[in-house]
């Protein structure tokens, strides 16, 4: 289990999502850090940068599948992605955590 420590600055969100993509977070040339973590019980897909589409893109695995929530973490091995983060669910009223700073 990772500990993230959240400094001043930081926007922390629970976006619902369904089965249409969503933006989960907009655009930022000046965020340090974002981070995309799966709470649900459903794999959640992610797509950099534009919409996203079930069963293709980063998958973030569902909580009962793994017994812990996956992230999905920028900067992530040095490189950050500062565009638009969307993401989709096979189904409805699922939720997300996202946060950055």
């Amino acid at each position: 289990m990772a500990l993230i420590v959240l400094g001043p600055g930081t926007t922390v969100d629970v976006v619902n999502i369904g089965n249409a993509s969503a933006l989960l977070l907009a655009a930022n040339s000046k965020a340090n850090m974002r981070c995309v973590k799966n709470v649900s019980n459903t794999d959640i897909f992610i797509n950099l940068g534009g919409t996203a589409v079930e069963d293709k893109g980063i998958v973030l695995a569902a909580r009962a599948a793994t017994k812990e929530d996956s992230c999905l973490y920028f900067p992530f091995h040095g490189v950050m992605f500062y565009g638009a983060i969307y993401g989709i669910a096979g189904a409805a009223d699922k939720d997300l955590m996202v946060f950055e700073c």
